[in-house]
């Protein structure tokens, strides 16, 4: 594409209205012609008929194509989802996108912010010969999606069109960082992941940020890259990958926080510096009022600064402070 101007009089279709459900199945293409798979996987899974269909839509629907928002699900992984009467991932095992992750990690882009990119249309609808632009990339690859079209700026909003496509991406590149970074099964396990869990769950901070220290100080970074960037995606794969919500660039009233993770009892701000310090992070989290919004929540909440020291590989000595 874009390589060669010969070929310059196709008709591209892959954004039009008329077309926009032609490279998947809509759900009630799903429930008129494959009902008994869908009634044969509500059994073994011992749930109801409905049940089972929003399972499906969790996990392989999402897809749009156009401004109108027809979902259409994912016809591979659906129907051998059906076949095996199991919820897998079955589309990710097709690929290996290591250039993806490559170019994500190249150009500096926060993990977290793959499931809100806003972008215009002229930009996502070509795929350079040298391959700059990774968001363009992603959507014609499958791994995003249109979610929303904003007409007022003429942009698109995009994400991860399931838990299937979010889930697959965001396994690979942990383990794409850690290979990158050359640790080893060993070393992943002496991270302890359920004893990491379980300090985030019992409000236990101290805890979990000695762990992720540990491990963020195996992590052999691209010092000609945006090392806060390089860092914050570590932090941030950590958390998702465990099954909390993690959000970045959280707004506020006076600005945006880091990250902020929400549990049922907690909540946890992130601020991060590198090469700065602690203090002044934990100021800044003050300073924009980044707490401001879940005070009312009922919930305990943490602040926690922390500097990201690039000469050592440590976030030590982090600030916490409890509200």
């Amino acid at each position: 594409m874009t390589i060669f101007s010969g070929l310059n009089n196709l008709f591209d279709i892959s954004m039009s209205d008329d077309y926009e459900s032609i490279c998947g199945i809509t759900e009630s293409e799903m429930e008129c012609c494959f009902r008994d798979g869908i009634e044969k996987i509500a059994d073994k899974y011992h749930i109801t008929y409905g049940e089972a269909v929003a399972r499906l839509r969790e996990w392989y629907d999402g897809y749009q194509f156009s401004d109108i928002h027809c979902d259409v699900y994912n016809p591979y992984s659906l129907l051998c989802a059906l076949k095996n009467r199991k919820y897998e991932q079955y589309w990710f095992a097709t690929g290996t996108p290591k250039l993806l992750a490559q170019l994500i990690s190249d150009n500096n882009y926060r993990f977290g912010s793959l499931q809100n990119i806003r972008t215009r249309k002229t930009s996502i609808s070509q795929v350079d010969a040298y391959l700059t632009n990774p968001v363009a990339l992603l959507l014609q690859t499958g791994y995003l999606t249109l979610k929303e079209w904003l007409p007022d700026t003429n942009e698109y909003r995009l994400g991860y069109p399931n838990r299937e496509v979010e889930e697959g991406f965001l396994d690979y590149l942990y383990g794409y960082l850690m290979k990158e970074s050359g640790i080893d099964g060993q070393q992943t396990e002496e991270f302890s992941a359920s004893l990491f869990r379980d300090d985030v769950i019992e409000g236990e901070p101290d805890g979990f940020m000695q762990r992720l220290s540990s491990l963020v100080s195996t992590l052999n970074l691209d010092p000609r890259g945006n090392m806060e960037a390089h860092y914050q995606n570590a932090v941030y794969l950590v958390f998702t990958l465990m099954g909390f919500t993690a959000g970045l660039e959280v707004h506020s009233a006076k600005g945006r926080s880091d990250m902020t993770v929400i549990t049922s009892r907690y909540v946890y701000i992130f601020e991060f510096k590198t090469d700065s310090s602690s203090r002044a992070a934990l100021d800044q989290i003050d300073a924009k009022g980044y707490a401001e919004p879940y005070l009312a929540s009922g919930k305990a909440i943490f602040k926690i600064g922390v500097n990201f020291d690039t000469a050592t590989r440590s976030l030590m000595p982090w600030l916490i402070e409890r509200i």
